[in-house]
């Protein structure tokens, strides 16, 4: 989903497959270290602050947040909910 590209600038790696075709509403994205500390942490303070739903998992004993929109959700929440991640995260890198 474009709404979640600027997500790589925070050097989370994409771990759905790339094509929309094979990955359907899920995308799932390995955190790096600093972030992954905080592991199930992260999910409840985005749940908190941003009233931002997200799953964090430890896959293969590292981190990971799925992000799970669906046809019920409009392009405009998707939008949003990629901005208050991209705040959250640009937060916890200063």
């Amino acid at each position: 989903m474009k709404a979640f590209e600027p997500l790589t600038e925070f050097d989370l790696r994409l771990i759905s497959p790339r094509l929309p075709a094979f990955r359907g509403p899920l995308i799932a994205y390995e955190l790096p270290e600093v972030v992954g500390r905080l592991g199930y942490g992260l999910s409840r303070a985005l749940l908190q602050s941003y009233r931002l739903q997200v799953t964090v998992s430890a896959v293969e004993e590292k981190w990971a947040l799925r992000i799970s929109p669906h046809i019920y959700n409009t392009e405009a929440e998707i939008q949003t909910a990629a901005a208050r991640l991209t705040e959250y995260l640009t937060w916890l890198r200063s």
